[in-house]
């Protein structure tokens, strides 16, 4: 009975011992799977997360990249605009006519032929200040010598006399500034007496019936006559400038840098 008895227990046990091996078995493999889940779940997210973080930083950097290309876009827009203003200012000052008398021709710049349209030009250059800072540096200083003259001209056109007194101080302080380097040493010099003799042969009187007839300003007449190559060295300097800053217009880091 005994033997029965620890024989019955004895296979009661390693049945339930069996069971249980079963469900441990199947408690850890139902760990594994759970953590298996958890696992690729877990990986998932953090692909998730990398990719959204991803797209992210790419978003950003092409807004970035696209507000700083506007940003020179819009300067470049500015640059052009203002060298269309400069050309066309070039262009003006580049309109030449001429008066003969006996075989005798005087070139005068166009807007010499009389004090109104001198004080024009001097207006549209004044104007042309509002696009300067898209300008390069030292084009800009050019243009603040052809002001600097043109002001002084305009200057004594208004006076009621022929001393040309603000000119002459004028050309006392232009031997000593960058204007001179632009035209040449000793264009100046003679200047006050190449006016003075202008004024008397515009005033004979073959050329006075001509001067009256088209209606031009004696005084205005004499000074473009006696600065007719001044302003030509001038202007040929303009262009020449002109076409070296619009090859270099989309250098915009350049521009800002040096304009600083």
């Amino acid at each position: 009975m005994v033997e029965n008895l620890d024989y019955e227990m004895l296979n009661t046990i390693m049945k339930a011992t069996a069971e249980m091996l079963k469900y441990n078995a199947t408690l850890e493999t139902a760990q594994k799977t759970l953590y298996a889940a958890f696992f690729t779940a877990g990986a998932s997210i953090f692909a998730a997360g990398i990719t959204i973080f991803g797209n992210y930083r790419i978003n950003i950097q092409a807004k970035k990249i696209d507000f700083q290309n506007e940003y020179y876009k819009k300067i470049l827009d500015k640059r052009i605009d203002a060298y269309e203003k400069l050309n066309e200012l070039i262009l003006d000052l580049h309109k030449f006519s001429s008066l003969s008398n006996k075989g005798k021709k005087k070139v005068y710049p166009l807007r010499f032929a009389s004090i109104a349209n001198v004080e024009e030009l001097f207006e549209k250059i004044g104007d042309f200040h509002k696009s300067e800072i898209w300008i390069s540096f030292s084009t800009v200083g050019i243009i603040h010598q052809y002001v600097d003259l043109l002001a002084t001209i305009v200057t004594d056109l208004r006076s009621n006399d022929d001393n040309f007194i603000v000119l002459k101080d004028y050309i006392e302080d232009c031997k000593y500034s960058a204007l001179e380097k632009y035209t040449g040493k000793n264009k100046f010099d003679d200047l006050i007496s190449n006016i003075e003799e202008n004024l008397e042969w515009l005033r004979n009187k073959n050329m006075s019936a001509i001067v009256e007839e088209r209606k031009l300003d004696y005084k205005s007449l004499a000074v473009g006559m006696a600065l007719n190559e001044i302003i030509k060295s001038i202007n040929n300097i303009l262009i020449e400038k002109y076409m070296d800053d619009f090859k270099e217009l989309h250098k915009i880091d350049d521009f800002l840098d040096f304009n600083q």
